[in-house]
């Protein structure tokens, strides 16, 4: 008899689900036909004749499918119509009739109500496995179904590259994909549009989750979480801001380490999922047993806790340490928990498919290494800004190159104390791996094996996985040529505990960078203890605390609760010597006792420390207490890293990226603290960065020979408050490279421009203080996950470090153009010799101006107080535009003013007090009105379109920098004001300017280096001619443009005169030009 035919659209989803319920429940004991109802996966035993629950399900279910399209014939022989080779069968396949429309659909099978998304070789998983390989995705789809979930798998083109996407189903839009097939019309494709960045889409959602808003969920559509719902206003019993984001950090990052443990294979049971089905009265108590009775506790002490979690390895660590907030009674409500949990299972955190030229990416598979940065990004909620890291090319370009640079200059000088002439033979790094084993192994263990390596603001680890991914190979090289056979994982632990080091101010930050760090040891399927890296990566501020044992201060009246420096230094390597065997215990029981011994002695001395350093800054006339200096988060580096410092006497390699940010949004007490102590002393602007005062700091932190390198902004390179860097630079140390990205930006959200700065801590110069320059390439680009740096970088040649002032911008010019600027800027004389720049200045407060200015002549002010006005809109191209008529109040005598009753009753009637007055007395430099000629030039300039102004009728122009003469015998400022609008000098103030987009920021010490031929008696008769041109020519040109003649011409002729003066040839001429033209069009072509 012919089966009926059903027509599903004519049914819901609810129904068509019920009736396979139904179907399932006909042969399951009574007993368990409530569990079933109530969304429990179906089980063996609940069945009245046990057997396998996945093809139960589908027996009961395929015939009812077919009863809604009798069409579909669900092959059975798969292995005949798929290329699966070894990888696990499908249970069912569904052929298409034409693949010009719609792929072969592979069916999986899983017992109802099962999560399709738990276990890590079925269902979901096992698909996106299927699909990922190429020669399978190329020409199958699949259908992961429990019979009442539907999940459909397929690849999307997204961007630059195919993705294995899933996109959840109601079992009529899953029936609709299999008539579709069958019927040779196109099957749905989610949609396009809504695909994004998988780290966006992470980042989003986890901003979401935390503070509520909106994301991009699994299935690519359009979600919001409500404030009511988020997870920081789901934090029970504080009320604290501070505390519920730490609560949530610490939470999350334990829950991600147990996700991405759990994908490792370390952790066999997807925990996370049994957490999110526990009863909401146990769930804390589940928590709680996971986290500290079990994944920090050794097996044999273990008591008490769930089956589920008898196989979990202890992990030590640290990270499932009680911290003082566990201690404090919050909880984080379960609904909210749970939203987490499910959150973090959507996502995948493996990397073997995404470097694999024969796999598709999976679509919601994070790289690990970005966590860090999406972690502490998110609960500091800099949400506006977006994601942004140092990206991973550079970070592995700046570690590869000063490793590789530092070992290969201490493996000569090793060589050369022994008298062995094979240095001579190494030009590039790698051809150490030629020498002979018995030195090979001298230098492995003498120096390759005992480099110390720190990130003082070491964020969330990057620099230092970088770092220690470049020793691994290195060592993983060398013991393969020595036929020495170590585990990965021994050889990293090595590393992470000998080798690399991080401070960092911020808790949050060295919690993520110890996560970053073990999953960097972790490997597939291990299941020993994580190595504990307390004493390497530490919480404390880099700037402040002692780094060596003579510089502590220590006053003869506290002698009494001190020790002898000497008996200092003992307890120093007694600490060393404990933390040694602290590394080396076998049994996790005795790690506590042992490290209560560390922190006792850290805990002694640090506070003696700080007592030093609370009398140093006394002698400075800083007086702070015992509590401010706690705030402060004062780390001795000679303390806290003593095996370093008084073994080593400093760190090897200094590298990192510190904060950007001006030192007077520090803290107070910082800002005045920091430039009291040490070398800092001497080279520190309160003013300036505080990454000056990094790249100066570190100095102290390396040892003699060290290097040192960082990747910073590049404004320090043009900016006033850095003078005292450069001067340090030219004093202290030898500087080796500058890397300079120019105007090309380097951190995806961030407006920065960058360059990457190296050094050496050497008091002679072993390079004559000549350094080399490299500069990014018109086509740089960063390749989101890998990429060789040095393909987009041009070397451009050594410049000398005494080519520069300590005092003017450093810029550095494409290798072709270097000459030519090198000459202008070898112009010995410059405008300060002569001239005098100042910064305007009213005579009243800002808010005063619309008052204090007036359109046309003002009846009640009396005439002796007012004077011609301008702003720099106001101008034309070398003079002030005559077409305004605008006047502003300017006070010479204060007292005198405020007597005259008919300026008084104006200023009382507007209320102007006489505090609000600024007095510009008659002999200051200040004073317009003394000079009979003057240039104004605007605080910003409109990059290559500026204009400097030339005004004889005392004019006062608003918000400028103003140039006088300051001699007599000087050259007319006719002159000056020629040569500073000239082809040439746009050229050069274009190049050594202060560049911010359109514009660059100029300051009165800027203007005053400007390269300038003065001082009449040094010139000869040729230029003093030309300089009379230029005064003739520029004088035209004032006269031409107050009628409104054109003076095109003019200008031409003037440039021409100008480049003979500084005797710039044709070839230079050209490039000059050209490079005004590209960057014009570059600047304004839209």
């Amino acid at each position: 008899m012919a089966t009926a035919i059903v027509n599903y659209e004519n049914l819901s989803n609810e129904q068509i689900l019920a009736n396979f319920q139904d179907a399932i429940l006909e042969k399951v004991k009574r007993e368990y036909k409530e569990k079933i109802k109530n969304g429990k996966a179906l089980k063996s035993h609940y069945l009245r004749v046990e057997s396998d629950p996945e093809p139960y399900t589908r027996r009961k279910i395929e015939p009812l499918i077919q009863k809604f399209l009798p069409f579909i014939d669900f092959e059975a022989e798969i292995h005949k119509k798929t290329s699966l080779g070894r990888l696990k069968k499908p249970d069912a396949f569904i052929g298409s009739r034409d693949l010009k429309v719609n792929k072969n659909v592979l069916i999986e099978w899983e017992p109802f109500n099962e999560d399709l998304r738990a276990k890590k070789e079925h269902g979901v998983n096992q698909a996106k496995v299927w699909i990922s390989d190429i020669s399978i995705g190329q020409y199958h789809d699949a259908l992961v179904t429990n019979g009442k979930d539907w999940i459909f798998i397929t690849t999307q083109q997204i961007r630059d590259e195919i993705r294995v996407i899933e996109q959840d189903l109601t079992v009529k839009s899953a029936l609709k994909l299999m008539e579709n097939i069958y019927n040779v019309k196109k099957a749905f494709k989610p949609p396009l549009e809504e695909s994004i960045d998988i780290t966006e889409k992470f980042y989003n959602w986890y901003v979401a989750l935390i503070h509520g808003g909106e994301y991009i969920d699994k299935n690519n559509e359009r979600r919001v979480i409500s404030k009511q719902n988020c997870l920081f206003n789901n934090v029970l019993n504080t009320s604290s801001k501070e505390e519920k984001e730490k609560f949530i950090r610490i939470n999350f990052t334990r829950l991600i380490f147990i996700r991405i443990l759990t994908e490792y294979g370390i952790i066999k049971e997807d925990i996370l999922n049994f957490l999110k089905d526990t009863n909401p009265e146990d769930f804390y108590n589940r928590i709680n047993q996971l986290f500290f009775e079990t994944l920090n506790t050794p097996p044999k002490e273990r008591e008490n806790i769930p089956k589920k979690y008898k196989e979990i390895p202890f992990l030590n660590g640290g990270l499932f340490r009680k911290k003082p907030i566990d201690y404090k009674g919050l909880k984080i409500r379960k609904d909210a928990y749970v939203d987490a949990i499910e959150f973090l299972r959507t996502f995948h955190f493996k990397k073997e498919y995404e470097y694999n030229e024969n796999n598709y990416y999976i679509d919601n598979t994070i790289d690990p290494e970005i966590l860090g940065h999406i972690l502490e990004k998110t609960i500091e909620d800099r949400k506006e800004s977006g994601v942004f890291y140092t990206p991973q090319v550079i970070t592995e370009f700046m570690a590869n190159d000063i490793i590789e640079n530092y070992l290969k200059e201490k493996i000569i000088d090793f060589l050369k104390k022994k008298n062995d002439t094979q240095w001579k033979y190494i030009d590039h790094f790698n051809d150490i791996f030629n020498f002979n084993n018995l030195i090979l192994k001298k230098i492995f263990n003498t120096i390759i094996k005992n480099i110390k390596i720190c990130d003082p603001a070491v964020g969330t680890g990057a620099f230092l996985l970088s770092c220690g991914n470049k020793l691994f190979h290195i060592r993983k090289k060398i013991l393969k040529k020595l036929d020495i056979n170590e585990t990965d994982t021994k050889i990293k632990k090595e590393i992470i505990q000998g080798n690399l080091y991080g401070v960092d101010i911020k808790e949050v930050a060295i919690d993520i960078c110890k996560l970053r760090l073990w999953l960097w040891i972790i490997q597939k399927g291990d299941e020993g203890p994580l190595p504990n890296i307390d004493f390497n990566i530490r919480k404390g501020n880099s700037l402040v605390g002692y780094t060596n044992i003579e510089t502590i201060k220590i006053d003869k009246e506290d002698i009494s609760s001190w020790q002898t420096k000497a008996d200092l230094i003992k307890n120093f390597l007694k600490r060393v010597t404990l933390i040694k065997n602290y590394y080396s215990l076998k049994n996790p029981s005795e790690h506590k006792i042992v490290k209560n011994k560390i922190d006792e002695i850290t805990n002694i001395f640090n506070g003696n420390l700080n007592k030093a350093i609370i009398n140093e800054l006394e002698k400075e006339k800083l007086k702070i207490i015992k509590a401010e200096i706690l705030d402060l988060n004062v780390f001795h580096w000679i303390m806290e890293f003593s095996e370093v410092f008084e073994k080593n006497n400093g760190f090897d390699l200094i590298i990192g990226n510190p904060p950007y940010f001006r030192i007077t949004s520090a803290p107070k007490l910082e800002q005045k603290v920091i430039g009291k102590l040490g070398i800092l002393k001497k080279y520190h602007h309160g003013q300036g960065d505080i990454y000056y005062d990094f790249i100066v700091r570190s100095y102290e932190l390396l040892r003699p020979g060290g290097h040192f390198t960082f990747i910073t902004s590049r404004y320090w390179l043009e900016s006033a408050y850095a003078n005292y860097l450069k001067k340090f630079l030219k004093e202290q140390v030898n500087l080796i490279k500058i890397i300079d990205f120019r105007e090309h930006l380097i951190f995806k959200g961030v407006d920065i421009n960058n360059l990457i700065l190296s050094y050496t801590k050497e008091r002679t110069k072993k390079s004559n203080g000549s350094f080399i320059v490299f500069l990014s390439r018109e086509d740089f680009t960063l390749k989101s996950k890998s990429g060789n740096l040095v393909e987009y970088l041009t070397e451009i040649g050594k410049f000398n470090i005494d080519n520069w002032e300590k005092d003017e911008n450093w810029a550095f010019v494409p290798k072709e153009q270097k000459e030519l600027f090198m000459k202008i800027k070898r112009i010995k004389t410059k405008l300060r010799d002569d001239y005098n720049c100042n910064q305007y200045s009213n005579s009243f407060r800002k808010k005063h101006k619309p008052i204090l200015t007036f359109e046309g002549t003002p009846n009640n002010i009396p005439e002796k107080y007012l004077r011609k006005y301008r702003k720099m809109g106001e101008i034309k191209k070398f003079s002030v535009d005559t077409i305004y008529d605008k006047y502003v109040i300017v006070l010479h005598n204060l007292r005198e003013a405020w007597n005259d009753k008919t300026l008084n009753r104006y200023l009382i009637s507007n209320n102007v007090s006489k505090n609000d007055i600024v007095e510009i007395k008659n002999d200051s430099d200040k004073n317009i009105d003394k000079y009979d000629e003057i240039i104004y030039i605007a605080y910003r300039i409109n990059r290559l379109t500026y204009n400097f102004i030339y005004n004889d009728d005392h004019t006062w122009v608003d918000n400028t920098y103003f140039i006088t003469k300051k001699k007599s015998t000087a050259f007319s400022l006719k002159y000056v004001v020629a040569i500073l609008n000239s082809e040439l000098m746009r050229y050069y103030i274009d190049v050594v300017g202060k560049k911010k987009d359109f514009e660059i920021e100029i300051g009165a010490n800027f203007i005053k280096n400007l390269p300038l031929i003065v001082k009449r008696a040094s010139l000869n008769q040729t230029d003093l001619n030309i300089i009379e041109e230029i005064e003739e020519s520029i004088s035209k040109i004032i006269n031409c443009e107050k009628q409104n003649i054109g003076i095109d011409n003019l200008i031409e002729d003037l440039n021409k005169k100008v480049y003979d003066l500084y005797r710039i040839n044709k070839n230079e001429q050209v490039l000059i030009k050209a490079y005004i033209a590209d960057t014009s069009n570059k600047l304004y072509k839209n």
